[in-house]
């Protein structure tokens, strides 16, 4: 059995009615590497804050490590399972 990692359902983020990240359905197992490419402005960095619990997505659900977004734990989980690297190096 593969163990989901990190877990999206319907998932959107919008901002004044605009939105900004999804609808997006995203299923990470253990173990795996995942890459976001993009243009500025696609959505890369906001998808990482969601995962990290640093903002709240407007509708749909996220778990890390099965934990809801909901779950106090998910920011010292999250920060372990995701990362950052700038477009400006």
């Amino acid at each position: 059995m593969i163990e989901t990692s990190i877990q999206f359902g319907g998932v959107c983020f919008e901002i004044d009615g605009r939105c900004l990240v999804g609808p997006l359905d995203l299923n990470v197992s253990r173990g795996n590497t995942v890459v976001m490419l993009g243009e500025s402005g696609s959505g890369k960095r906001t998808t990482l804050r969601l995962i990290n619990g640093l903002l709240s997505p407007t509708n749909g659900e996220i778990f890390v490590e099965g934990k809801g977004v909901s779950s106090p734990l998910r920011i010292p989980l999250a920060f372990t399972t995701a990362s950052h690297v700038s477009e400006w190096y």
